[in-house]
C-alpha cells in the first residue's frame, strides 16, 4: 500500500536485516506521531492570537486536514500489520540467515588479516615491574603517560575561592573595556556583577554580554535578549516575539559585535530599529482594532510603512462638509529622520503650537503603548484650542466672562446680564466627529440655539454677532414668558388675529408671544415697548427701557362662541403696522380679547454697536432674575387705563364732555375729570348746573 508523505515527511515501516535499514515498531510510531501532532497544535495555539480572523481559521483547518491524513495513514499500517505475522516471520528468517552469513564472512576476513598483518609483527612486551611494585605496594598507578591523562582523566574542578577571583578579574577586564570603549548614550545604564554586564534600555529591550578573555581584540560575547516591548490593549499580557524570532536576532546581533570598531553602537542600532517596528506594528494593530470595534468611519489609517511611519486621520466629517479646502486632521508616529536613536516621533497636521505639542508630547511613550490614549490626548488639546479661538470671538459680543470648564470641557458663555448659571450658552465639541455642539444650560427646543450651531459649523464667524443678539432677544423672551407666570393672566405663542395678505404683520420677527389685557372683554390695547440696547455693543438687554407709545382701539368680532380666542381682522393702515417686528403680545388677566404688545428692539446708535461710547452702569437687581418689574407695571397700568378708556367712550357716546384719562396731583391712580353733562329731559338747567 503506497501513501504520499504528509507536510513533507515521510512515514515507513522498514522490515529486514542489516541491509533493509533498522526496524521501528508500530508503537515507536505512534508515540512519534502523537508527539508531532501535541507540537503542531502548541505552535498553533500560540501564534493564532496575533492574527487575523480569517487567517486563524485556515489554519486550523489545514491543520485538521494535515493530522487527518496522518492517522488514516496510522490506521491504514495497523490494519496492514495485524494480517502480515507470515510475512513477517518469513521475513525474520531471511534476515537472521544473511546475518549470519554475514558473521561467518567477516570472521572469515578478520582471521585472514590478522594473521597476515597484525599476528607478523606480535610480539610479548617486557613486563612492567615498577607499575605492579607500585600498584601492589602502594594501590595507585601513579606513572599513568600524559598524554592519556590529559585525553581522559578531567582536570580538577576550581575551588570556589578560585572562582570568585576568576569573576572578579573578568569583571575588571569587562569595567577595563567599557572604559576605554565609546558608549551609545541609550545604554548608560548599566550593571556589572559576576563577570557579566547587563545593558537596560527602558521599554524597549535588555541584553546580557560578557568576554571570554582579556585580549582587547576578543569581542563581545551575547549572552542573552530580552524584548521589553508590549501591548496592554491587545497583547492579553504574552510576549509579542517568538522564540524563534529571538534566536534570529541574537544571531544577527551577535554578528554585529565580530569585527566591528564600534560594536555596541551596531548592536543598539539593531535592536532599537527592532522595537521601533514592532511599537509601530502595536499602534498599527490598535488602530485596527479600535476602526473595527469602537470608532468606525471617524478615523482611518492613511499610511502605514513597516517600520518607518504610520499615519493616522480623525474627525472625518470636518473633510465631508462643502468647503473648497477642506481641513484634513492627521496625526502621524513615525521614527526619527535626523537621529535614529530618539525614541518614536509624534507629528500633527494642521500643525499646533509648541505649547499644544508639549501637552500632547513629542515622542511616543513606550511604558504604555496606546493608540487610543494619544488619539484622545491630541484631539482634547484641539478641542482646547477650537473652544479658546470660540471665546476671543464670543466674549466681542457679550459682557461677562466666557469660561471653560466641566468634564469633558464645554465654553459657558453669558449671553444676558446679569444672568443665571443655567441660562448659559454651552458649547462644546464631539471628539469623535469634530463638530460643535452648541445648548444652553438648562432650557432646551430654542430654535437660536440650532441656527447658531449650524452657524459655528459652518466655519465663517464673521456674522456672530447678529446670531447673538437673536439668541439674547429669544431669552429676554422667555424672562418675560416666566414674569408671566407669576401674574393672574396667561401667555401664547400666536395672535389670535385673521391678518390680511400682504399685511407687513406677517414680516414680525418669530421671537414674540401674547399676553391677555386683564378686565376686558371688547378692546384691544396694543403698547409697544422698546428695549435698547445700552453699552457696548456685546452688552446685554440690561436694564429694560420701556416706553408707553400709543393705545389703540380694535374692534372684535367673535368667530367662535365662548372661545378663549377672539379672531380679529386688522385693517390696512392699522396702527398695529407701526408696531416694531421683534415684539410678543400679554393678555390681561381674567379678559379673552385685550392684549399687550411688547416689542423688542435693537439699538442702532453706532457709537454703542462700535463700542466708543459706555453706557450707564446698571443697578444691582434685587430678587429673581427672571422676574421683569417693567412687564409687571405696563400690564397693571393698562388694566387700570383701560378702565378709564372705556368709561371716557361711554361719556363720549351719551355727550358728557371730559377732560380724558389723567394723572392726580399725587401721582397715585387715575383720574377723568368731567367738564359738563349734557341736557337731559325734564330737569331744569339750574339743577344740572347745579
Amino acid at each position: 500500500m503506497k501513501m504520499p508523505p504528509a507536510d513533507g515527511g515521510q512515514m515507513m515501516v522498514h522490515h529486514g536485516g542489516p541491509r533493509g535499514g533498522e526496524t521501528m515498531p508500530l508503537a515507536n510510531l505512534m508515540e512519534n506521531i502523537i508527539q508531532r501532532t501535541y507540537h503542531e497544535l502548541t505552535v498553533l495555539s500560540e501564534l493564532l492570537p496575533r492574527k487575523t480572523d480569517m487567517d486563524r481559521k485556515i489554519e486550523i483547518v489545514q491543520f485538521a486536514s494535515r493530522t487527518r491524513q496522518l492517522f488514516i495513514r496510522l490506521l491504514a499500517l495497523v490494519k496492514w500489520a495485524s494480517t502480515s505475522n507470515k510475512v513477517d516471520k518469513c521475513t525474520e528468517i531471511c534476515n537472521f540467515l544473511e546475518q549470519q552469513s554475514m558473521l561467518y564472512i567477516d570472521t572469515a576476513d578478520t582471521l585472514a588479516k590478522m594473521s597476515r598483518e597484525t599476528l607478523v609483527n606480535a610480539r610479548l612486551p617486557n613486563f612492567s615491574l615498577p607499575c605492579a611494585i607500585d600498584v601492589l605496594t602502594l594501590g595507585t598507578y601513579p606513572r599513568l603517560p600524559t598524554c592519556i591523562r590529559e585525553k581522559i582523566v578531567p582536570p580538577d574542578a576550581i575551588t570556589p575561592t578560585e572562582k570568585r577571583q576568576t569573576l572578579q578579574t573578568l569583571t575588571k577586564v569587562i569595567q577595563y573595556r567599557l572604559v576605554s570603549s565609546e558608549l551609545p548614550p541609550q545604554m548608560r545604564k548599566l550593571r556589572i556583577e559576576n563577570g557579566r554586564v547587563k545593558f537596560h534600555v527602558e521599554h524597549e529591550f535588555e541584553v546580557i554580554l560578557t568576554l571570554m578573555g582579556d585580549s582587547p581584540t576578543i569581542p563581545w560575547r551575547l549572552l542573552d535578549i530580552n524584548i521589553l516591548v508590549e501591548d496592554p490593549d491587545t497583547g492579553d499580557g504574552k510576549s509579542l516575539v517568538h522564540s524563534l524570532q529571538v534566536n534570529y536576532i541574537h544571531q544577527l546581533a551577535q554578528s554585529r559585535l565580530v569585527d566591528n570598531n564600534r560594536p555596541l553602537h551596531d548592536l543598539y542600532k539593531v535592536l532599537h530599529s527592532f522595537c521601533q517596528s514592532l511599537q509601530l506594528e502595536v499602534l498599527n494593530s490598535q488602530t485596527l482594532r479600535l476602526i473595527r470595534e469602537r470608532m468606525g468611519d471617524n478615523i482611518r489609517i492613511d499610511e502605514y510603512t513597516v517600520g518607518r511611519c504610520l499615519v493616522v486621520s480623525y474627525w472625518r466629517d470636518q473633510t465631508k462638509k462643502d468647503k473648497q479646502d477642506p481641513v484634513v486632521y492627521k496625526l502621524k508616529v513615525h521614527v526619527s529622520e535626523e537621529d535614529e536613536g530618539k525614541p518614536l516621533q509624534i507629528s500633527h497636521s494642521p500643525v499646533m503650537s509648541a505649547e499644544e505639542s508639549h501637552r500632547v508630547g513629542l515622542a511616543i511613550k513606550s511604558n504604555h503603548l496606546s493608540i487610543e490614549r494619544l488619539l484622545m490626548q491630541t484631539i482634547e488639546v484641539r478641542i482646547h484650542a477650537k473652544l479658546k479661538d470660540l471665546s476671543k470671538e464670543f466674549q466681542k459680543y457679550v459682557i461677562g466672562q466666557c469660561e471653560m470648564k466641566d468634564l469633558p470641557i464645554a465654553l459657558h458663555v453669558p449671553v444676558l446680564n446679569p444672568t443665571l448659571e443655567f441660562e448659559h450658552l454651552r458649547v462644546m465639541m464631539d471628539s469623535q466627529r469634530g463638530s460643535i455642539l452648541a445648548s444652553l444650560c438648562g432650557i432646551e427646543g430654542v430654535q437660536e440655539v440650532q441656527e447658531l450651531e449650524e452657524f459655528l459649523n459652518s466655519g465663517e464667524w464673521k456674522n456672530l454677532g447678529k446670531f447673538i443678539v437673536n439668541l439674547r432677544l429669544q431669552l429676554v423672551l422667555i424672562r418675560c414668558e416666566k414674569s408671566v407666570q407669576y401674574l393672574p393672566t396667561t401667555c401664547q405663542k400666536h395672535l389670535p388675529l385673521i391678518i390680511s395678505p400682504n399685511h407687513p404683520l406677517e414680516e414680525v420677527s418669530k421671537s414674540r408671544f401674547y399676553i391677555r389685557v386683564p378686565k376686558q372683554s371688547s378692546h384691544y390695547v396694543g403698547t409697544q415697548t422698546v428695549i435698547t440696547l445700552c453699552g457696548k455693543s456685546k452688552a446685554v438687554l440690561s436694564p429694560l427701557i420701556i416706553h408707553l407709545r400709543k393705545s389703540l382701539r380694535v374692534d372684535s368680532t367673535s368667530g367662535y362662541p365662548n372661545s378663549h380666542h377672539t379672531m380679529c381682522v386688522i385693517s390696512p393702515n392699522h396702527p398695529l403696522e407701526e408696531v416694531s417686528k421683534s415684539r410678543f403680545y400679554i393678555r390681561v388677566p381674567k379678559q379673552s380679547s385685550h392684549y399687550v404688545i411688547v416689542a423688542l428692539e435693537e439699538s442702532k446708535n453706532r457709537k454703542l454697536l462700535l463700542g466708543e461710547y459706555e453706557g450707564p452702569k446698571n443697578k444691582k437687581m434685587k430678587g429673581s432674575v427672571y422676574m421683569i418689574p417693567e412687564l409687571t407695571y405696563i400690564l397693571s397700568s393698562c388694566e387700570e387705563r383701560l378702565a378709564f378708556v372705556n368709561l371716557g367712550l361711554e361719556f363720549q357716546k351719551n355727550g358728557v364732555v371730559h377732560s380724558g384719562v389723567q394723572v392726580d396731583c399725587e401721582g397715585t391712580c387715575f383720574c377723568l375729570s368731567i367738564a359738563s353733562m349734557p341736557d337731559v329731559p325734564n330737569i331744569m338747567k339750574e339743577t344740572m348746573e347745579g
